[in-house]
């Protein structure tokens, strides 16, 4: 049984103002550090100030006085190897009120970040670039599935060969050409550099290589051209592999991060991956601003892939055995 904490102690170093100096620090670590038997429980922790009373002492609030940075929580240099239950049973009266299950960082996420307009940028984007991708990626993959045309093979297992080279080599030139078009930080850069996909073609095309030809000349005798056959026969009869396309350009869209990062130079251009990054700096993480956002920011994918799911376990299927 642990001896009842000498709170007058705790309280009369707490509400010294200002950084404590070495032997404060090392008299209340010695209090502290009496109160618990188990050492090994030790470890360090970070409480939001957010989280804390008005009142709460200064030990608990306070600024760093190297950076002049408000601090998110205990300092380790002052009270070292302190965990949430030693702290919770030293003062109680402190800790207890950040314990409560609260839904007051969903609201500050929005009120004190620009969130709601990295949440507006990325669904733009994310729409924009999945039936970009499924658009171009079905056209090209009709065209060499059905069309007959000089160098066809060749140039499709050019276009394949593109999988092949990494995005990281890729990234400069296309940042390069960007600039000089004056498209960086614009919605431009975010969505047309990644509205075509070599796989998305390649997968296409091994399901439009499975249709009936029979379809197509009954087509034709009805006096469609090449575009009729592609909207009103091929496309209808590729719903699932369309889908699967859709939900895999939909979350690689979604949690997108380097490139966006890399041409989204103001906060007004910024999409999800890139804001929640931002609760993360030099002094320190908002931790629950990061995981509210990261919960918000999950709820998409969830939601997508549950109403498409069908279509998804048919449409991975397309490709991956010769009949």
């Amino acid at each position: 049984m642990l001896e009842e904490p000498d709170h007058q102690a705790l309280l009369k170093l707490a509400e010294t103002p200002g950084p404590l100096d070495p032997f404060q620090v090392d008299l209340l670590v010695e209090v502290l550090n009496t109160l618990l038997a188990k050492r090994e429980l030790y470890e360090p922790t970070v409480f939001p100030v957010a989280q804390l009373p008005a009142d709460v002492p200064a030990i608990l609030r306070h600024t760093d006085g190297q950076t002049g940075q408000p601090l998110n929580g205990l300092k380790h240099a002052q009270v070292l190897h302190l965990n949430r239950r030693l702290l919770e049973w030293a003062l109680p009266d402190y800790i207890e009120p950040g314990r409560r299950v609260t839904l007051v960082n969903y609201q500050r996420v929005f009120q004190e970040t620009n969130f709601g307009r990295a949440l507006f940028n990325s669904i733009v984007v994310t729409l924009i670039v999945t039936f970009g991708q499924v658009f171009t990626s079905s056209l090209a993959a009709f065209a060499f599935a059905r069309l007959r045309f000089t160098g066809r093979d060749k140039l499709f297992f050019g276009y394949l060969a593109t999988m092949m080279i990494p995005g990281s080599v890729t990234m400069i030139p296309v940042f390069i050409l960007l600039r000089h078009l004056g498209w960086i930080d614009s919605y431009a850069a975010l969505i047309l550099p990644v509205m075509f996909t070599a796989y998305g073609t390649f997968m296409l095309r091994q399901f439009f290589m499975g249709l009936p030809t029979a379809l197509e000349e009954a087509a034709v005798l009805d006096g469609c051209g090449m575009l009729r056959i592609y909207w009103h026969v091929a496309l209808p009869l590729s719903k699932p592999a369309l889908a699967a396309l859709g939900i895999l350009t939909f979350m690689g869209a979604w949690r997108s991060f380097m490139w966006p990062l890399i041409v989204a130079h103001s906060p007004e251009h910024y999409t999800l991956p890139v804001a929640i990054a931002q609760f993360q700096g030099m002094f320190g993480t908002e931790w629950t601003l990061l995981m509210a956002g990261a919960m918000i920011m999950i709820v998409p994918m969830l939601i997508v892939f549950a109403f498409g799911q069908r279509y998804f376990v048919s449409g991975i299927r397309v490709g991956a055995v010769k009949e």
